[in-house]
């Protein structure tokens, strides 16, 4: 008889890693290669130290050009896109059955609007907590209680 394996991906803005549980035990595991870092760099590595320029539409003022994007909010949602491709590509080799996402609310967000169709029917449970940081035991823990 085949043991359901339930995913745990437990993630936040900078890290991600994704344990195992197969069957009916309640114990967690790594899952070897599936152990992400993604430190978004400072503000002083990404943004220059002055703004564009632009000339007032009247008079001789000048002013500065506001960029278009937060480049931190950029590198937050890259990393949940290539989560969201990872969780694609395992699900399509049939790695797991069951997929619970655990990770803080903007996160979520970000993960949820990258999911493709299939992983999101897979999802069993959605957790908005931050335990990206925390011990395997602790995890085990927070996921029984809620």
């Amino acid at each position: 008889m085949k043991h359901t394996k339930t995913w745990f991906l437990v993630a936040d803005a900078g890290r991600a890693r994704v344990l195992e549980q197969t069957g009916a035990e309640n114990k967690l595991s790594v899952v070897a290669g599936l152990d992400f870092d993604h430190s978004v760099p400072k503000s002083s590595d990404v943004v220059r130290d002055s703004l564009p320029r632009t000339f007032d539409s009247t008079g001789p003022g000048r002013h500065a050009i506001a960029p278009k994007s937060d480049p931190h909010r950029s590198e937050k949602l890259q990393f949940a896109k290539e989560l969201a491709h990872v969780l694609d590509a395992r699900l399509a080799n049939r790695s797991y059955d069951r997929l619970v996402i655990v990770a803080p609310p903007q996160m979520m967000g970000d993960l949820r609007s990258h999911l493709s169709e299939a992983v999101r029917s897979h999802v069993q449970r959605e957790l908005v907590l931050d335990l990206a940081h925390a011990s395997i035991s602790e995890i085990a823990q927070r996921v029984a209680e809620s």
